[in-house]
């Protein structure tokens, strides 16, 4: 699932949708955070899937959560970050 969402944000990110990228930021935040992704315990026995909220701990969801940010002002047509318009736009 992390692949298939990290497949998302790149290719919206190719295309310049930024607002599309920062949704699929959130939602990694949020599988994230409830242990959906990457939510795992390494045992001497191998990994072991850890579901529940917080299972990830909580520098994951806040990166997933600060990329969303980001791409949410690149998203704002007079926003900070912009420098130049979308290739679709020239």
């Amino acid at each position: 699932m992390t692949s298939t969402i990290w497949a998302a944000i790149g290719a919206h990110l190719v295309d310049q949708r930024f607002g599309s990228a920062a949704v699929w930021a959130v939602v990694a935040a949020a599988a994230s955070s409830a242990g959906i992704i990457h939510g795992f315990e390494v045992r001497p026995t191998g990994p072991v899937e850890t579901l529940g909220f917080g299972s990830a701990g909580w520098a994951i969801p806040a990166c997933y959560a600060a990329l969303a940010l980001i791409f949410a002002l690149q998203a704002v047509p007079s926003g900070p970050f912009r420098s130049a318009p979308p290739a679709s736009e020239r």
